[in-house]
This record gives structure tokens, sequence and C-alpha cells, in this order.
């Protein structure tokens, strides 16, 4: 993939972008100074790119094989919208699922999680609080056989999200993802050549 040029985004302005400039929880700055454009290139070429070309890679060898490829990106995000957030302030949902607004995945792949996170009992919502961030716009391509789209989980399930110590249900939600997990690979056969 190419380098295309810096262009601060709207998360960008929000201190949220590609490189987050303040803590979520706090709002303290990670920088002691603003990042200069040849360091933000430093840390695009040593890390960013080879990691987002290395994922086309392997989803491109996986779509060659099975005649498609199922990427999931998997996020946590606050009980509540931090200050910094688009949905300031606003509760969120037990599990938001993002594709882009239909852009990133076929729906048959968000339904089917939607579905199971459903049936367990979950309040979940599709690009609620979060339409998906640059993996999966990246790599997501229904047509040409690649399907991509983002889980973020609602951290109050299973941590006190300012202590950070685990909630008596952390083992629950972690049997609940393993099932969730089990239940995509099935599709992906299911659903493949």
């Amino acid at each position: 993939m190419a380098n295309p040029p810096a262009s601060p985004t709207e998360k960008s302005k929000l201190g949220v972008g590609l490189i987050h400039r303040f803590c979520d929880l706090t709002g303290a700055p990670l920088q002691r100074e603003p990042l200069t454009v040849a360091d933000l290139r430093r840390r695009l070429d040593g890390f960013y790119w080879p990691y987002h070309n290395e994922l086309a890679t392997i989803l491109g060898r996986m779509r060659e094989k099975a005649g498609v490829a199922f990427h999931v990106s998997c996020h946590s995000m606050a009980s509540v919208a931090r200050p910094v957030s688009r949905d300031a302030g606003e509760p969120r949902s037990d599990f938001d699922i993002g594709d882009g607004h239909g852009v990133t995945s076929g729906r048959a792949f968000v339904d089917t999680v939607f579905e199971f996170l459903s049936d367990l009992g979950y309040d979940v919502t599709i690009n609620r609080h979060f339409a998906g961030a640059e993996s999966i716009h990246k790599h997501g391509d229904p047509p040409r056989g690649v399907h991509s789209l983002q889980i973020e989980t609602r951290r109050g399930l299973y941590m006190n999200e300012t202590s950070y110590e685990k909630r008596s249900d952390f083992e629950t939600m972690r049997g609940h993802l393993g099932q969730l997990t089990a239940h995509l690979a099935r599709y992906a056969r299911q659903n493949s050549r």
C-alpha cells in the first residue's frame, strides 16, 4: 500500500485519530509536545504500514484459498462516551458492530455477530458508536470477497473502568467471546468454497 499524504481527520482534531494525543480516561496529554511530520512518518513507516501490508497479504492468501476472507477487528469502549468522542456523555450498548455503514462487510457477516450476541442477552447495536476504524476500511472489500467488521465491547461488562480490576463476571464474558470466536470460525468454513 502506498503512503498517502498526511491529512488530519475530525478524529485527529479531537486528539483520538490514528495517533492519540490524549489519555481517553483523564484527558491528559500523551506527548510532551506535538508530533512532527517526520516523527509521524517514522511511526507510520516503521509500524503502521508494515502491519497493514502484512494483514493485506494474509487476507489475500485466505481469499485466494477459500474464495472469501473474514476479518474481525476487536476493540473495547468506555461504558459512557468520553468528552473527546462524537457521542460524548452517551451511555453505550454492550457491543457495537461497525461495518462502515455497510461498506466494509456483507450484511450476513454482520448479522451473524449481531444475532449471536443478542441471543446471549446483550444489548447490541450496529454503527451506533463506532462505524469502524482504519483497519476495516483499509481491508474490507465485500465485492472482492473480503468482509471486515469491527466489534467494540463495553469495558464495564468485564472490568471496573476506574480501578481496572476484573469484575466478577469476567470469566463469563471470556467464555461468551470464546463462543463467538467458535461461531465465527464455523460461519467462515460454511461460507467458503
